[in-house]
């Protein structure tokens, strides 16, 4: 992890001389070549894309031996909605959920339930993941979700369709991620892009994208006596997303993630902590009838 956070901060550092490298391609402008990678997500209306889970946090307070946790989450993703300009509406459940947890007052405790299960979460996005709406069915109570205010979440965007492999492009973005908690945790991050070359995953052929994020985060919560705290993040991540060729969807997403919170209280009471995370989304099920209606009258 410490080499691995090294790299990361030499690879930022030298960020100034890779900006020759890095190209955002315009519409029309780009140059097809023989690695021209292209990628896009396509959804239609009752798709269905379920995903397993499998989690690693390790979360500190005041420097604090920290909590350990392995975690595994079942997430429900149901596209509502696909409007003329190729937004996609997304409603998001968790749908089981289990963890083992330990610190240095107990060992390999066995969690079933969360208060998060079944709670509906809305989003949109355009082709490139770039989100736009958000909102859950009940945004009054402050809840977070198994992972955190600040733990790796799929669909994020991707700024671009298409660029060779191998070719850097960069793409900032200010987010709120409402599958993190209420209230929504906001994410301004720098993520820096490579496509690698195509390779089978899961008998599926994908598209893999590479990249390295930095990122400032907040969370709002309440304390008491209408007092609200605030829990401030600055993140390095490193990850890996699959798209599949044929039905240009996520079917895999690996993601390593460190953040280094301050923790801000009553009466300026401020405590350093940080999290680990290290997540892996993989494609269990996908259900698509309007895709399958549409390559049988094809037939």
């Amino acid at each position: 992890m410490y080499k691995y956070i090294l790299s990361l901060a030499l690879f930022f550092a030298s960020f100034g001389g890779l900006s020759s490298q890095t190209t955002i391609f315009e519409k029309g402008s780009v140059t097809f070549s023989t690695d021209t990678t292209c990628v896009k997500y396509t959804f239609y209306p009752n798709d269905t894309l379920i995903y397993r889970i499998d989690a690693y946090d390790s979360v500190s307070v005041n420097y604090d031996l920290p909590l350990l946790r392995t975690r595994r989450e079942v997430v429900m993703f149901i596209c509502d909605s696909v409007d003329k300009n190729m937004k996609y509406y997304f409603s998001r459940y968790l749908v089981d959920y289990y963890a083992k947890e330990s610190n240095a007052q107990k060992q390999n405790v066995e969690i079933e339930d969360h208060a998060w299960k079944m709670k509906k979460v809305n989003f949109s996005i355009d082709q490139s993941g770039k989100r736009y709406t958000y909102g859950v069915d009940d945004s009054t109570t402050a809840l977070l979700a198994p992972g955190g205010a600040f733990a790796p979440h799929l669909f994020f965007d991707l700024g671009i369709y298409c660029n060779q492999i191998d070719i850097n492009w960069n793409v900032k973005a200010s987010d709120e991620i409402p599958e993190n908690g209420v209230p929504f945790p906001l994410f301004n991050s720098l993520t820096l892009y490579k496509f690698r070359e195509p390779i089978d995953t899961l008998g599926q052929e994908v598209n893999r994208v590479e990249f390295i994020r930095t990122g400032q985060s907040s969370y709002e919560f309440p304390i008491k006596d209408s007092e609200n705290g605030t829990i401030t993040g600055k993140s390095n991540e490193f990850g890996l997303l699959d798209i599949s060729v044929i039905d240009e969807i996520p079917i895999h997403y690996y993601s390593t993630k460190e953040v280094k919170v301050n923790i801000n209280q009553r009466r300026g009471r401020i405590l350093p902590g940080y999290n680990y995370h290290t997540t892996y989304f993989t494609l269990i099920k996908y259900s698509s009838p309007e895709k399958m209606k549409l390559k049988n009258k094809k037939k």
